[in-house]
């Protein structure tokens, strides 16, 4: 797991955030869903498949009888799938789950994504019918006797009649600098050319995904915590002088939490920033000072190689392109570091950072 990964899930395992996250995208930045009423759920979604053993049919035939357990365990080979999330947690009230968020966190354009969270989904949907399985099998033990035992369909399904499962809802929050140019529903990526034309209806506008383009954000008032701060940093581009001027601009800079400058760190791919907040103490970071070192230091780093700031983005647009290229010819990514060592005369730790800042897959 990358750092970029690491410090954006501690950064939206806050509950005040998360809220803040699904009230801007759903609510318009109205307080709707409550920091109070989540808690933090397992990102760990797992389902168990059989490859084989009883039809469903025999099992119902064998319901009831000490032949269906035995026999199952006997002849069932099964594989587990699991997949973990960036972040999850459940919304609840007077005590009961209503509602399961999840965060998806994409630096690059994913192609599969529909399918991707289709799964996430799935699995989380999943593991709520197991859940419900075990409290069934639990609630007709025969040691109170006030639960029937389950009907032969029940027992297929693993739910009672009449039971239900608690709505999810994955947001894919995306920082790309290009603008998101993959699939939006999974009828995108489907080949229906040659589907004859009353299937269409039956198949197409499928499963569509919730995305967040952090870039495209301008109504940052909506927003209530410091995502407001992250995000807009997030979408300068690593503009120093436009980073600046908005740290300047917005007293909210001078008194930011700890992992929220971390956040803002990975996502500018800022090196003096995260330095800097790790030699801080205390609960809160002015971020003024922070980027007056980066942009002292980028300045000083332009003058020892003789080039100009605008000639340093230039620069860093050159090595941009450079791995991009050599990505699409599929040239080993250890092999792009040896070869951005050579050809831009830099150390393997900021090659490596370029590497991971534009060849992040």
């Amino acid at each position: 797991m990358g750092q970029t990964d690491i410090t954006l899930k501690e950064y939206f395992s806050d509950t005040l955030r998360l809220a803040d996250l699904f009230n801007y995208y759903c609510f318009d930045g109205e307080e709707t869903i409550r920091a109070p009423e989540l808690r933090p759920a397992d990102p760990v979604s797992t389902a168990v498949i059989p490859e084989t053993g009883v039809s469903g049919k025999e099992q119902k035939r064998n319901y009831g009888t000490k032949q269906t357990k035995n026999h199952t365990e006997k002849h069932r080979k099964n594989y587990a799938v699991e997949r973990i999330r960036d972040v999850l947690a459940a919304a609840t009230k007077d005590g009961t789950t209503f509602l399961l968020l999840g965060v998806e966190n994409q630096s690059e354009t994913h192609y599969g994504m529909p399918v991707r969270q289709m799964l996430y989904d799935a699995l989380t949907y999943a593991n709520q019918v197991a859940e419900k399985g075990k409290e069934t099998l639990r609630n007709t033990s025969g040691q109170d006797g006030f639960f029937p035992a389950p009907t032969a369909a029940e027992f297929l399904s693993g739910l009672r009649k009449g039971d239900k499962l608690s709505p999810v809802l994955t947001l894919t929050v995306y920082y790309g600098r290009e603008p998101w140019d993959g699939p939006r529903n999974l009828s995108e990526l489907l080949d229906t050319d040659r589907l004859p034309p009353e299937l269409k209806p039956y198949i197409t506008d499928q499963y569509p995904i919730n995305l967040l383009e952090v870039r495209k954000i301008r109504d940052w008032k909506k927003f209530r915590t410091d995502l407001r701060d992250v995000f807009r940093l997030a979408s300068c581009d690593n503009d120093k002088e436009q980073m600046r001027r908005i740290i300047e601009e917005n007293e909210s800079y001078r008194h930011l939490a700890h992992d929220a400058v971390n956040a803002i760190a990975v996502l500018t791919a800022s090196d003096q920033i995260r330095e800097y907040a790790e030699r801080q103490k205390g609960d809160e970071i002015n971020m003024c000072k922070a980027i007056n070192d980066m942009i002292k230091d980028g300045e000083a780093v332009g003058e020892a190689r003789g080039i100009t700031i605008g000639e340093e983005r230039g620069l860093q647009k050159g090595i941009e392109i450079f791995i991009l290229d050599n990505l699409e010819e599929n040239i080993p990514r250890e092999r792009i570091v040896q070869k951005l060592q050579r050809n831009f005369n830099l150390s393997v730790e900021a090659a490596g950072r370029y590497m991971l800042q534009y060849g992040a897959v």
